[in-house]
């Protein structure tokens, strides 16, 4: 059963932003440079003698400066660091060339492996369910086995997938939660996918955290930065424009029923002024349809038609009161409702 603790995110220092070291850590790592060259050096004489003659004596390097070996200590631990990610381990958590070693000889002295190519990319993506046991948690047959200390989201971007994790307590309601886990069964879980197309479900496994499910897809193409800031560059001008008209469609419309207003106060009186509203309805197409759903009743019209209309009145009618959550189209319905509830409260004492 996977474990949380295989989410560990593995981070790189850029030797440009590590601070000036002392003088005694400098000389640390010139020693455990020496080590790692001696270990390697009786490791491969183990399995080819001939390779000794490549590889320099630490004595050779009495006269090499700190600095140098500072240098020499940063480009090795680069190096394993590279070679560790291509064998999926977690320098952080098994720093080192012993895994290395570790890990390499357990390959040669294996039997058949896996071949991770794009055929097993194009069957780890062909849509077969994971094969789930008794308790609900299961994975996608060809999904290779991680070990703790291992990253999946690094070994799975170098095959050229990208890893998407989901959880059982963001997809399911608080009882069905808390009644599987109860159970210690997941079975009913049927995990949704993350946002995006082209996700596979590969693996519903546990965590401390409760279950979890692995999506893998095709990891998509990396643009370069000034595509990219290209592309967001011409969607914010469209956004920005499409902004600009609605504002002055909104200004527009305002400034009309101001008109009509100063026209029915300072003008020609409210005939005159009704041309006003007319006008500005009448361009856009926006003069309603007397056939329509209350298309003669003004009150009603607005109701029914505004941004966020209130919950219809239990009679059907678009409602203009709203009263705990319920809407009334007028006060005699509002009224009836009022005084059941007060009744209802008088019932049970609360009156």
């Amino acid at each position: 059963m996977r474990q949380a603790g295989i989410w560990i995110e593995h981070s790189t220092l850029i030797e440009d932003d590590m601070p000036a070291r002392p003088l005694a850590a400098v000389q640390a790592e010139k020693h455990q440079l020496d080590r790692y060259t001696q270990l390697v050096a009786a490791r491969a004489a183990e399995h080819a003698p001939q390779c000794l003659a490549q590889i320099e004596e630490p004595a050779t390097l009495a006269g090499t400066t700190i600095e140098q070996y500072a240098r020499m200590f940063n480009a090795a631990c680069e190096a394993l660091g590279q070679i560790s990610d291509c064998l999926g381990i977690n320098s952080d958590i098994n720093p080192g060339a012993e895994p290395i070693i570790a890990a390499i000889e357990q390959l040669r002295a294996g039997g058949p492996h896996p071949v991770l190519d794009d055929r097993w990319k194009a069957r780890m993506l062909d849509g077969r369910a994971p094969e789930r046991d008794e308790m609900g948690l299961g994975d996608h047959p060809d999904l290779p086995w991680l070990d703790e200390g291992m990253m999946p989201r690094s070994f799975f971007a170098a095959l050229g997938l990208e890893l998407a994790r989901t959880m059982a307590e963001d997809q399911l309601d608080a009882d069905a939660l808390e009644a599987m886990s109860e159970a210690v069964n997941w079975t009913d879980w049927q995990p949704t996918s993350p946002q995006g197309d082209g996700w596979k479900l590969v693996s519903i496994f546990d965590t401390e955290d409760g279950p979890a499910a692995w999506w893998l897809r095709e990891l998509p193409e990396a643009e370069d930065g000034t595509t990219t800031i290209s592309k967001l560059q011409t969607e914010a001008g469209r956004l920005q424009k499409a902004i600009n008209e609605l504002a002055g469609m909104f200004h527009d419309q305002i400034v009309g029923q101001q008109a009509a207003f100063i026209e029915w106060q300072h003008g020609a009186g409210a005939e005159a002024a009704m041309g006003w509203i007319e006008n500005g309805l009448c361009g856009p197409g926006h003069i309603p349809d007397e056939d329509a759903p209350y298309g003669k009743e003004a009150q009603a019209w607005f109701d029914a038609n505004k941004h966020e209309p209130f919950p219809a009145c239990p009679c059907g009618r678009p409602s203009n009161i709203l009263w705990m959550g319920k809407g009334f189209c007028c006060n005699t319905h509002y009224d009836e409702a009022f005084k059941a509830h007060q009744a209802a409260k008088g019932e049970h004492g609360n009156g």
